[in-house]
């Protein structure tokens, strides 16, 4: 087997694994989407969203990046083959959490009055805050362990923690929605960062991973670097937060907490419905990309391999999106959202575009270049901040789905011209053909959805759906050959059960 097949095998079978977890995770998140709809509605949605999302940025602020920047720094050990720093490392890691995750807790219980006036103009949910200050110990202590999982590439780990989460996730909160319904917001929020914490340190018990003894005070000395690295991707992470949350209080303030509940829930379709192979990509694409970084042309092929698996992967889920939008959102909501179907729409078409530029915008990350990441990052976020509010003020929620759409086509042209100058970086021209196809074949997809004839209109989106299904299969079939690909697999199962 050639090398380069082997590599596409490589990226395909980690974006598989984790793309069927993820799918898994997309039936339990919509059932939980539509318990929190059913039982909240857009009003309750938004509370729930911005109470969630203070969390997050709260955790950006103190959190210093470290579960992204351990990655690099780990995988490069581990690569090099020096396991025993590697573990040192770990337990640098497991120690700075404490510390970050404990100022992260403090800064939100004493900002809890200021927050609660900002969020919802009165103080009713100051003691809420406070509570919530829990979660953002627990989701970094969380967060932390999965990163070492991810680290050193215990994929099926990582993958069960993942499923296992968003499953009990679902079954325990459930009924906290039902009884309490808004005043019950908050008790799930916990539970969900109590759960990630148990099981995230359960699996990385079974790892067994060698403890090293290092005090607080040395870890601090010890992990210098990867600070220094966790503050850039901290400061840039907390921006592309802010911008998410400057853009609902924008829109909280001009058209409600409705409002804020709809863009949430449509951005959560694209985001995490639409953008399961960005999720999946990351858990082994960035470890593998980390440990290659220094072999530029080594690090073009690995992202080409990645973003064409990626490419193909997504294309045919966005043409059936684009198909069944309605029924989807009926699906996986209720009536009272279907006034979303054009925004996700609109940004269903970003997506293609986003398989691209992620790919690329690894490399930045990978490469650990500070100073490019923090100003590619804040040029960005602000750029789409300007748009989004721009579309909104123009078209409201379907403004946004535009925006959305226009700012992944700004940004993959911007994120190509960075990477091809500083980094040399180039797709193959055959790559280049296949994007076009994958645009031209969601394009067609779109323009579909507006013919008013019924028949016509579902015949001629199920023969494009069958096509660009076909057209997919066929040219990952060309890299990975799919039927020695399943030999393999299956063979490998037998002799693990001898």
């Amino acid at each position: 087997m050639s090398r380069e097949k082997k590599q596409y095998r490589q990226a395909f079978k980690a974006t598989s694994l984790f793309g069927g977890v993820q799918f898994v995770q997309i039936v339990i998140s919509a059932l939980k989407s539509k318990v929190i709809a059913l039982f909240l509605g857009p009003s309750g949605m938004g509370v729930y969203n911005l109470l969630r999302n203070t969390v997050e940025v709260t955790g950006k602020i103190s959190g210093f990046g470290l579960s992204a920047s351990s990655v690099k720094f780990i995988s490069e050990e581990f690569m090099d083959g020096d396991e025993q720093k590697a573990y040192k490392l770990i337990q640098v890691l497991q120690n700075l959490l404490w510390i970050t995750g404990s100022i992260g807790a403090l800064i939100l219980a004493f900002s809890a009055p200021f927050v609660s006036r900002l969020l919802f103009d009165s103080g009713v949910y100051t003691y809420s805050i406070i509570w919530l200050s829990l979660a953002v110990l627990f989701n970094q202590l969380a967060d932390g362990r999965i990163s070492i999982l991810q680290s050193l590439r215990k994929l099926q780990y990582l993958a069960k923690a993942n499923l296992w989460g968003s499953l009990w996730g679902l079954i325990l909160t459930a009924p906290v929605f039902y009884f309490l319904k808004d005043e019950g917001v908050v008790p799930a929020i916990l539970i969900a960062a109590v759960l990630n914490l148990f099981l995230s340190n359960y699996f990385l018990r079974k790892s067994k991973i060698p403890k090293k003894n290092i005090s607080k005070k040395a870890s601090l000395k010890e992990g210098v670097d990867m600070i220094k690295l966790g503050l850039a991707l901290s400061f840039s992470s907390l921006i592309s937060a802010l911008t998410a949350y400057l853009l609902q209080l924008y829109i909280n303030d001009l058209g409600g907490v409705a409002q804020v509940g709809l863009y949430s829930t449509g951005f959560l379709i694209l985001d995490r419905y639409g953008g399961l192979i960005f999720s999946a990509m990351a858990k082994d694409f960035y470890p593998r990309l980390a440990g290659i970084s220094n072999y530029r042309s080594r690090i073009r092929h690995t992202v080409e391999h990645q973003a064409f698996i990626a490419l193909l992967m997504i294309t045919p889920f966005v043409v059936l999106f684009l198909a069944l939008a309605p029924q989807f959102i009926q699906l996986l909501l209720s009536s009272e959202f279907k006034t979303i179907k054009t925004m996700v729409s609109w940004g269903m078409l970003g997506l293609i575009l986003k398989a691209t530029s992620w790919s690329m915008a690894y490399i930045i990350i990978a490469k650990g270049d500070t100073k490019l990441y923090i100003k590619t990052n804040i040029s960005f976020r602000l750029l789409e901040l300007a748009a989004n509010i721009l579309g909104y003020y123009l078209g409201g929620l379907v403004g946004l789905g535009i925006s959305f759409l226009a700012y992944q086509f700004v940004y993959l042209i911007g994120i190509y011209i960075i990477t091809y100058k500083k980094y040399t970086f180039y797709f193959s021209s055959s790559f280049y053909l296949i994007l076009l196809t994958c645009i031209g074949f969601s394009a067609i997809a779109f323009g579909f959805t507006h013919i008013s004839y019924f028949w016509w209109k579902y015949s001629l989106l199920l023969v494009l759906f069958l096509l660009t299904f076909w057209f997919c299969y066929y040219q990952l079939n060309n890299k990975l050959d799919f039927k020695s690909f399943v030999k393999e697999f299956i063979e490998k199962r037998k002799s693990k059960k001898k």
